[in-house]
């Protein structure tokens, strides 16, 4: 059974205008990087990389303990020598994710 509290609302993934929503609600000063995490995060065509910078300023930001999770995790996972072999869509791939409610799962750890 998968705990409830790391699953992302599939109403999330490709949905800019929950990014956005959520970026208008953030202090002005963290809006940038709020929102490079988010589009991090949840979008399948969203950035490859996320700037340390970016994820220390935003991650008091990410609310739900799958968000903080992936936030930690993604960056890490995606350094790996088999992600680095296989390209850019196996961060796609363990960013979005293909199956069941997109639970974390199966992403590229050493």
């Amino acid at each position: 059974m998968i705990d409830r509290n790391y699953l992302i609302p599939m109403e999330r993934f490709d949905n800019s205008e929950y990014i956005e929503g959520r970026v208008s609600t953030a202090p002005p000063e963290v809006a940038g990087s709020l929102r490079t995490t988010l589009k991090y995060l949840y979008l399948s065509s969203g950035p490859i990389n996320l700037p340390r910078l970016r994820l220390k300023t935003s991650e008091p930001f990410i609310t739900s303990k799958a968000g903080r999770l992936l936030v930690v995790a993604l960056p890490a996972s995606m350094q790996t020598v088999i992600c680095s072999s296989l390209g850019s869509t196996t961060g796609v791939a363990a960013r979005v994710g293909r199956n069941n409610q997109r639970a974390l799962r199966r992403m590229c750890f050493s």
